[in-house]
């Protein structure tokens, strides 16, 4: 069974509608160069026992230019509502309940059918009149065409297996300690979110005010991140484009970042 997303509470500090570029946002980014400057010689964390490698592409990543047709094993969220099925590259958790697609246009999905099998949508979490999970797929793309509903789904999906995917918890730590070992995998991790416009981090400690304490450990994350919803849920360095907040991420460990498949918001355990 796929294990379910925690509702977990957040405290929302208001947003400031101002977001120039100040000399505290150009001392915020020195400070964020500092901590991947840093983080790129950082070692010393114990080993650890590592989950089997998966060998998969994502969804975004398959879609990217033009498509691998034929037999393909993709990773993403497999997503049921009552308009059908598809294969996603992302979930957003922030909004309002059930979650929403990070990426709401039908180019960038995978149509995989009206339907799934009852079996196979009872694995998945339920929200609303949506089920969800993280599986890794092996099918057939087809396409380009029109496929699912008004035709607005260039590429189609059909999965000849499906496995429901767990992610193990990791510390940022044990990820940095062990990069390579974990290349290309589906990981959780919880730390302090830390983003801008153009850089994006989880950090292991922050202080007051989203400052990075000086000995924080630190993963990069893809810019901009896509989950809007996610952002006004974060507290707002005043006057800048600064966020910053404790988060649980799912997602892909790769090429020395964390590429994120859903991001949920609240207290650090």
């Amino acid at each position: 069974m796929i294990e379910q997303y925690k509702k977990l509470i957040v405290t929302t500090a208001p947003r400031a509608t101002n977001s120039i570029c100040t000399p505290l946002v150009r001392i915020w980014r020195c400070l964020l160069l500092g901590l991947l400057l840093v983080s790129a010689c950082a070692s010393g964390d114990p080993v650890t026992s590592l989950p089997d490698e998966l060998g998969f592409v994502g969804v975004a990543d398959l879609l990217d230019g033009t498509p691998v047709r034929g037999s393909v094993t993709v990773i993403g969220y497999l997503f049921v509502r009552p308009a059908g099925v598809v294969l996603l590259d992302g979930l957003s958790f922030s909004a309002t309940p059930p979650p929403q697609p990070l990426v709401s246009d039908p180019s960038q999905q995978l149509w995989i059918g009206p339907s799934l099998d009852s079996s196979v949508v009872a694995e998945l979490a339920q929200s609303g009149v949506v089920r969800y999970g993280i599986v890794q797929a092996q099918g057939q793309v087809s396409g380009p065409g029109t496929f699912g509903p008004a035709g607005r789904y260039r590429y189609r999906f059909t999965p000849d297996k499906l496995t429901f995917l767990s992610p193990p918890t990791v510390t940022i730590g044990e990820l940095l300690a062990n990069a390579a070992a974990y290349e290309q995998q589906l990981v959780r991790v919880e730390g302090e979110l830390l983003t801008s416009d153009d850089t994006a981090l989880l950090v292991s400690r922050i202080g007051a005010g989203g400052v990075p304490a000086s000995n924080s450990r630190q993963l990069k994350l893809p810019v901009p991140l896509r989950d809007q919803a996610l952002l006004d849920q974060l507290a707002q360095v005043a006057d800048t484009p600064i966020y910053f907040g404790p988060v649980q991420i799912d997602g892909v460990w790769r090429g020395d970042m964390l590429h994120p498949l859903g991001i949920t918001t609240g207290e650090i355990s």
